[in-house]
């Protein structure tokens, strides 16, 4: 296990290097690649900086959590009974 993440690991960072070279492919790809390719290029250079996300996610909310502070913000029911109101009223008048 801890070869296949030593390996994955450098595997990203050697993406994420590319990613940030002069053959990028927001810049190099879009040239000489179809834009899917080029998307699928970029998404696979670029899937190292999801890891931050989650780090953050991961660390963040359990700590909101623990401190008792609220991690999403307050639904008011009376703004969803308005809004569902007015899209029932535009739905129905044509």
């Amino acid at each position: 296990m801890k070869d296949a993440m030593v390996q994955l690991m450098k595997w990203t960072s050697g993406l994420l290097g590319v990613g940030i070279s002069k053959f990028s492919p927001l810049i190099y790809a879009m040239s000489r690649m179809s834009f899917l390719q080029s998307m699928c290029y970029g998404y696979f250079t670029f899937s190292a900086l999801f890891g931050v996300s989650f780090l953050i996610y991961g660390v963040v909310v359990p700590i909101c959590l623990l401190k008792g502070n609220p991690v999403f913000p307050k639904v008011l029911i009376l703004h969803h009974k308005n809004l569902i109101s007015s899209l029932v009223f535009a739905s129905e008048s044509k």
